[in-house]
């Protein structure tokens, strides 16, 4: 699968089964953005517009012609740019595809919830600096070294720094690279988290690539009279090689050969000019794949096509919430597929595995308790590798939203649920039906919305509904104001509640991204959330909250644009033009006027709020026009 953008002409994506020449523009404007997840192969990320601070995720069908699909947003975005060497991006661990960092700023942000919901986790000491590359080691993924721009301009120098506890805290390499040291690119050796490569973007001649085997404490520098004239641009360290390194530059690709010790080219089918841009490996066909800037995606076997394997096994997430839960697992190893095989073992042993000779099994542990996996790899020439990581999922017995059921012991049902997009009629099938998988629907927060519960009372009696809606995510519904009372209904086989429709009001706190929705009808008496084996029936929905920061409804004849956003307090707000008056009013989830400011001739507004951290809504009030902006004061 590729993906990238195409300057003022959006994002595309394309994957191997379509015709050469047929993409999808899946969005974006002029964004030099795109990232593809690494287990769900056709899902691909990219910064929604230019302006935005968020980051779209979409998946592009298997069939052209069919329909993409979307995701949540990613509620952040990482620091991003057309210039060589001066982006940062979204950097999945090797092990947890749920677990990804992104650069901003100065700050390293982590998600463990698939994007849902960044911290920051730590922050560099320069309110000037920029995060460029992040660079992850497979062997030991606590270690991760970042490219720093401690001035942030174009004509200053770069560090490298190197985290050795997952990205918590971070300290300059001894040295850096001799050299101009304007830009950095970084690549480390899959088998060695202290091996790394480096070459200087726009470096003098004689100081473009550096090999340091202790973590940047001691540089080799790896420059040659081959690389005299050439402006590199990324740096690709090969796994499963003899230290076969690839740079590129605006001519083509080098590759450094330990025997000759020199820099090899390796651009045969490139054009003249090729302007490459970043080079990714393709193990599973043992090829290289070269992005360039205007002049396409290129590809050609690897130096060194015969790659000895190196196993990785990825799943989801560290920890599982519930023992009777599928989860999948996959292949991240470095290995060419064809005539391979695949050989996983789990200790202790699960209650279920689909296959433990398939590339990704579908796995039930069943039992709380720590789970070592152990994947070996074996490619069409014998040779084999095995990673065994320790306790690398945890399993506890924290169902998502507990269990609930009826009973089949009458015809006490729900026969209808409509809720915005969401609009199932049904007969009772089951005690407890699990809709979330295949009906959902998407509500903005702020927004309110009815929902409607018919129910089939079974003759002459009197049915009670309720309905509960996991808002923080946090896997109950304990929570104040997650509970709705639907009323009840009376002799009727199809009828709804007293109370239906129900307006339902989505909270400005709602946590971003998709959550549960339970519906439950009792006979004689409300349900409770967890209660199981009653007269009536439980079905559960998911809902997907859009609570994006940022602008969310505007009238305004410009677009306002609010930055940065998280903020520690001080932010600025660019109205795109210059308004004769403007009430600025910050409010809080609570409805509480906190500030209110009015201005005159004003086109930037530069605030420095001292409230508590939260949720805020700002209003921005010209005449009878209003923009309405949320804002997450860190």
């Amino acid at each position: 699968t590729f993906t990238g953008g195409k300057y003022h002409d959006g994002t595309s994506g394309w994957s191997e089964n379509y015709e050469e020449g047929k993409t999808y523009n899946i969005g974006g404007v002029e964004e030099a953005s795109g990232y593809v997840h690494p287990i769900e192969n056709r899902k691909l990320l990219y910064r929604t517009h230019y302006a935005s601070n968020n980051t779209s995720v979409k998946t592009i069908p298997e069939v052209f012609g069919d329909e993409v699909i979307n995701h949540s947003s990613y509620p952040i975005r990482p620091n991003e740019s057309y210039s060589t060497a001066e982006r940062s991006g979204i950097y999945f661990d090797p092990r947890y595809a749920n677990h990804s960092y992104v650069g901003l700023e100065n700050k390293i942000y982590k998600s463990t919830n698939g994007g849902a919901n960044f911290e920051i986790i730590y922050t560099f000491p320069d309110e000037t600096g920029v995060v460029y590359e992040i660079e992850i080691s497979r062997s030991n993924p606590d270690v991760m070294y970042a490219v720093y721009n401690k001035l942030g301009g174009y004509w200053d120098p770069c560090e490298i720094w190197k985290s050795e506890d997952g990205g918590i805290s971070w300290n300059k390499t001894i040295s850096n690279p001799s050299g101009n040291n304007r830009r950095f690119r970084i690549s480390i050796h899959p088998e060695n988290a202290n091996h790394i490569w480096v070459c200087t973007a726009r470096g003098v001649d004689g100081d473009k690539v550096h090999n340091s085997l202790d973590g940047g404490g001691t540089w080799i520098n790896k420059t040659t009279t081959n690389l005299d004239g050439e402006n590199l641009t990324d740096i690709l360290y090969q796994g499963g090689s003899n230290n076969i390194t690839y740079v590129t530059s605006q001519y083509g690709v080098l590759y450094w050969d330990d025997n000759a010790n020199n820099w090899i080219d390796y651009s045969s089918g490139l054009p003249l000019v090729a302007k490459s841009l970043q080079i990714n490996p393709f193990y599973r066909d043992g090829e290289l794949r070269l992005g360039s800037n205007g002049r396409g995606v290129w590809g050609r076997e690897m130096v060194d096509n015969m790659i000895a394997p190196i196993a990785q096994p990825i799943t989801y997430d560290d920890i599982v919430r519930c023992p009777t839960d599928e989860i999948q697992f996959d292949c991240y190893s470095m290995l060419k597929h064809d005539g391979a095989t695949w050989e996983w073992t789990i200790t202790p042993e699960p209650i279920s595995i689909s296959s433990t000779s398939e590339r990704n099994p579908v796995v039930v542990f069943g039992n709380e308790g720590s789970y070592t996996i152990s994947l070996k790899v074996t490619d069409a020439q014998g040779n084999s590798n095995t990673k065994t990581i320790e306790d690398m999922v945890t399993v506890v017995d924290d169902c998502p939203n507990c269990i609930s059921y009826g009973n089949m012991d009458y015809a006490t049902a729900i026969t209808l649920v409509n809720f915005n997009e969401i609009n199932n009629a049904t007969g009772k099938e089951a005690p407890y039906t699990d809709y979330s998988n295949d009906i959902s629907t998407t509500v903005e927060a702020g927004n309110s919305y009815d929902l409607t519960v018919n129910v089939n009372t079974d003759g002459n009696y009197t049915v009670y509904a309720k309905a509960w809606i996991d808002w923080n995510q946090n896997l109950n519904f304990d929570d104040p104001n997650e509970e709705y009372d639907l009323g009840f209904a009376t002799n009727t086989a199809d009828g709804p509640t007293d109370l239906s429709p129900l307006t339902i009001t989505i909270p400005q706190n709602a946590l971003n991204g998709g959550t549960t929705m339970r519906v439950s009808a009792k006979y004689n008496g409300y349900p409770t959330p967890c209660e199981t084996n009653f007269d009536g029936e439980v079905e559960d929905y998911e809902i997907v909250v859009n609570n994006i920061l940022g602008v969310i409804s505007n009238t305004l004849e410009t677009n306002p644009i609010i930055y940065p956003n998280p903020t520690q307090g001080n932010f600025s707000i660019d109205l795109g033009a210059n308004y004769p008056t403007m009430k600025l009013t910050v409010i809080d989830l609570n409805g509480k006027t906190i500030k209110t400011y009015n201005y005159s001739n004003s086109e930037l507004i530069n605030l420095n709020l001292n409230i508590v951290p939260g949720v805020y809504i700002i209003n921005l009030e010209y005449e009878d026009k209003k923009a309405v902006i949320r804002l997450l004061k860190k």
